[in-house]
């Protein structure tokens, strides 16, 4: 409902709703925001298809770690394993931040100037990497 607090008034006359200034904007951010939705369904059905049978309790916490992973699932099963990682510090180490982006792009774009001189494929191969890591 986009709730995120309360409000006490003494008379419910002290409420006007505000105009929406920008009708077409806030159409573009709900039909963004249902695209993504729909995508992140569509990716968590496959990954349950590739990952098996959820009944199975072997592998649920491994499941439940792996769609955290990839689409940022957070399943009550996957609670033991982020606790573990939150005690020991090593939660930030699996996240990708802009300095793991950084290092992948030179990192490639070295690769590939060991190759010779690509001109501008050196950045296109660097931003294929950077979308496969």
């Amino acid at each position: 409902e986009g709730r995120c607090g309360s409000l006490s008034l003494e008379t419910p006359s002290a409420i006007e709703p505000l105009p929406d200034e920008r009708p077409y904007l806030s159409r573009v951010k709900s039909g963004i925001a249902a695209a993504v939705d729909g995508l992140h369904a569509r990716a968590a059905s496959a990954l349950d298809a590739a990952l098996g049978d959820p009944a199975d309790k072997a592998g649920e916490q491994s499941r439940a770690l792996l769609k955290a992973m990839l689409i940022g699932d957070n399943d009550p099963a996957l609670r033991p394993v982020s606790e573990d990682m939150s005690r020991l510090g090593i939660v930030h180490i699996l996240s990708i931040s802009g300095f793991h982006l950084v290092l992948v792009s030179m990192v490639v774009v070295f690769l590939i100037r060991l190759t010779g001189d690509r001109g501008v494929w050196e950045y296109a191969l660097a931003a294929g990497a950077i979308g496969l890591y």
